[in-house]
């Protein structure tokens, strides 16, 4: 069981429904049962319609009150959340229908991870401070740019929090990662069985097939009664590109940093800025084909056997010994330099990457798709590569992303 909390309206929709679709579908994919709570009735159903999509796109036919949990609101916001802490059983009992869900959780330790989606800091700090005293199960913040700040002292330096990911860019990176599940169970290992002696066959070379994979996007419409206008950036000072029509669709590929403008990317592979106001949000599932890189075979260099020619002699040629003469001492080798191999790192993404200080650690920079950064190190298992920036910073970027 995991425990999804949605405390977020529509005014933030747009930048936590990307994330609260990755959180249900890996979940999902985890086969984990999720039971969603929320503070909030319209919140509430928003997370029923997520899940929905979910289960559609992922084509599964779960049952509701068996396989996933929609529970009945708390009502009284803090008090309320008080309420439910301190009889959680009570709560968990009741579907948002009014139905028996026949939970079998009678507290917070029967969860295995408790998923906080908020768009205020108040609601982050009320589950940190009254529901993770009460658990040993990990919880995950999930909020907006602007609540980030006050929210990071609740994750960082043991804080209630175990993790937090932040607007866009990590809704983004999560949903990249999913793409390595393509379903919910651990793959069965065949018990050993006794060897058998067989004739070796040499090995062939299977080629790659490349498989379309799920993946997760985020597309921005136009919301609009009139044409309105894309920028060359983020900001009404900037010049105009074009102007789109009402309910023109495009890929989000990037935020302003306070969230007012949204970047986009046309059918026509045009990029451009919009006022986040006159966008409305969707996540759907796109399919990513994965191609393989080329292994390139070493081609042997050819030897010509040069023939030696004996040429016969008399014996009394053959006893004769040849005179010696005079051998040239051959030149000292010239050294000729090496050339220093480096290794470059290309960001290989549909939007901007965040540049941390640390694996995990704080934002420093962000990297452009196409990015092409100095890779001085790695840590210990390789899943973040350390790269030096065109300014002579240097930062870590995950590496599945370059």
């Amino acid at each position: 069981l995991v425990l999804i909390a949605v405390e977020y309206g529509p005014t933030a929709a747009a930048e936590l429904d990307s994330a609260t679709y990755a959180v249900l579908q890996h979940v999902l994919l985890r086969s984990a049962r999720p039971v969603i709570v929320s503070g909030n009735p319209v919140a509430l159903l928003h997370g029923q319609n997520i899940l929905q999509t979910v289960l559609a796109d992922l084509e599964l036919n779960l049952q509701e009150n068996h396989d996933y949990y929609v529970i009945r609101f708390y009502a009284g916001e803090t008090i309320g959340l008080r309420d439910f802490v301190n009889a959680p059983a009570r709560l968990l009992s009741r579907d948002v229908r009014g139905n028996a869900t026949n939970l079998q959780a009678s507290g917070f330790d029967d969860f295995a991870a408790i998923v906080v989606l908020a768009e205020r800091a108040e609601e982050l700090r009320a589950w940190a401070e009254q529901v993770a005293p009460q658990t040993r199960a990990q919880l995950v913040a999930v909020t907006g740019y602007s609540a980030a700040p006050l929210a990071a002292p609740y994750v960082y330096d043991g804080g209630a929090y175990q993790g937090l990911l932040v607007g866009y860019q990590d809704a983004y990176t999560y949903n990249r990662m999913l793409v390595l599940w393509t379903d919910g169970q651990l793959p069965d290992v065949e018990p050993p069985q006794a060897p058998a002696t067989a004739t070796p066959i040499p090995p062939t070379a299977t080629p790659f097939v490349p498989t379309p994979t799920p993946a997760v996007a985020v597309f921005a419409i136009v919301e609009s009664t009139t044409t309105i206008n894309m920028r060359s950036g983020a900001g009404t000072e900037f010049e105009v590109m074009q102007g789109l029509a009402p309910q023109t669709e495009g890929l989000v590929i990037g935020e302003s940093e306070d969230g007012a403008w949204t970047q986009i990317r046309l059918e026509d592979d045009t990029e451009g800025w919009i006022a986040t106001q006159l966008l409305r949000f969707e996540t759907r599932l796109v399919e990513v084909e994965v191609t393989a890189t080329p292994v390139v075979e070493p081609t042997p260099a050819p030897v010509t056997e040069q023939p030696i020619e004996a040429t016969p002699t008399s014996e009394t040629e053959a006893a004769t010994p040849a005179e010696p003469t005079e051998t040239p001492t051959p030149a000292p080798p010239t050294a000729t330099p090496t050339p220093a191999t480096v290794t470059i790192g290309i960001v290989n993404a549909d939007t901007a990457v965040n540049v941390r200080e640390e694996p995990n650690g704080a934002v420093l920079a962000v990297a452009r798709p196409g990015d092409e950064l100095l890779v001085i190190g790695q840590n210990e298992d390789e899943s973040w590569t350390q790269v030096r920036l065109p300014d002579g910073r240097e930062g870590w970027i995950a590496t599945f992303l370059l």
